[in-house]
């Protein structure tokens, strides 16, 4: 009998997030992705247009091995599930920020304490 941890929302999305990050280091998916990004370089327009795809065909395909139907639609909805979820469980946050990182330029943000400035580079 399975314990009752291994059904829970939050279990079940930790997983998939790591099913989702250990294919993106397997083949084709790492070669694909690393040309993509080499591509891209750090403009967030080729980086949508080259690298998110990537990313978001291999979550969709193990998403669909766990039991969700191969559509945009339900990424999207495993997506907002994970934003649910990572509000409360650091874990899932964490897995999350990784799998971001895949596709989000890197970004430096500046907050001056004494104004709402805030600086991007």
């Amino acid at each position: 009998m399975e314990s009752n941890h291994l059904q829970t929302p939050e279990y079940q999305v930790s997983v998939i997030l790591l099913q989702i990050l250990e294919k993106l280091k397997e083949e084709p998916a790492a070669s694909k992705l690393k040309s993509a990004k080499v591509l891209a370089g750090n403009d967030s327009m080729r980086i949508m247009q080259y690298v998110l795809p990537i990313v978001m065909q291999v979550q969709m395909e193990v998403l669909k091995i766990n039991g969700y139907e191969d559509t945009r639609e339900s990424l999207m909805k495993f997506t907002q599930l994970v934003k649910d979820l990572e509000e409360r469980d650091t874990a899932i946050k964490n897995l999350h920020d990784v799998l971001k990182s895949h596709y989000l330029p890197h970004v430096t943000v500046y907050h001056d304490k004494g104004s709402s400035l805030t600086l991007y580079d």
